[in-house]
């Protein structure tokens, strides 16, 4: 991992890292980055080691929010494990493996929100780890199958069914379910999805074939489709507009937060 001066462009120190099983994290208080199997955590303003974390196994998954880290451990042939972490310390405040394998990193909104391998998702209480509820949601889950929470909603992409699915968050009740078309005249679905991304009105789906794709969150409606690249990588989003990858290279949707789309 490279620590890089963003005014001036340089590496200012470098961090070995094992391979990665998962995804580097940065929130405004830490960097986490996996180091064999465990999880190390570096102050953001110093690049100064803070609390590491040893899990069973091996970390594949992490999250975090305000007060807490939230961090997957693929515990070998037992399924897996949620570990809630205190941010500032890293103390364990509570451990479950009701949610069963999975290597997808947890989302935190209204409560801690799981997919595992088996395409069902999973809602904890993020100060005890209870279960609230539970929902088979897809028959082809991988790593990249991220949910996203927004305004009391989760949103999940399916891709068996070529369709992104809508949950109450509280729930986990189906509101809606919305096909991604291949926008090829065929009428039918794509079948590689992006885990979905929210602005403040839509939900951006990318799809390979099928482009970039807002649904309304009300009721799944399709408001618009960019179907000139066919999107294979999550989405990336800021503040400018939504990124992927295409097979052409990189494809920047640069109105797109504000529901209209020029790629």
């Amino acid at each position: 991992m490279y620590w890089i001066d963003i005014d001036e462009w340089n590496i200012v120190s470098k961090t070995s890292a094992s391979t990665p099983l998962m995804d580097v994290l940065v929130d405004d208080d830490f960097a986490y980055l996996q180091l064999g199997g465990g999880i190390q955590t570096f102050a953001v303003d110093t690049g100064e080691p803070a609390w590491p974390f040893e899990p069973e196994w091996t970390a594949v998954g992490i999250s975090s929010s305000d007060e807490r880290v939230f961090v997957i451990d693929a515990t070998a042939g037992e399924g897996g494990t949620l570990t809630a972490l205190e941010k500032g310390t890293g103390e364990i405040r509570w451990t479950t493996d009701v949610i069963g394998e999975t290597y997808s990193s947890p989302v935190v909104g209204n409560a801690v929100y799981v997919l595992n391998n088996e395409g069902t998702l999973y809602a904890l209480e993020a100060e005890t780890g209870d279960l609230e509820w539970r929902e088979r949601v897809t028959d082809t889950p991988d790593r990249y199958t991220i949910p996203a929470v927004r305004d009391g909603t989760v949103y999940v992409s399916d891709e068996s069914g070529g369709q992104t699915v809508a949950l109450d968050a509280e729930t986990g009740e189906r509101t809606w379910e919305a096909p991604i078309p291949r926008d090829d005249g065929t009428g039918e679905s794509s079948t590689t999805l992006s885990a979905p991304v929210c602005t403040p009105e839509s939900v951006l789906v990318g799809a390979a074939p099928g482009g970039l794709v807002a649904l309304s969150q009300s009721d799944g409606s399709t408001q618009w489709q960019a179907s000139s690249h066919s999107i294979v990588s999550n989405l990336v989003m800021n503040a400018n507009g939504v990124y992927a990858l295409s097979p052409d290279g990189v494809v920047a949707a640069t109105d797109a937060v504000s529901d209209e789309s020029s790629t």
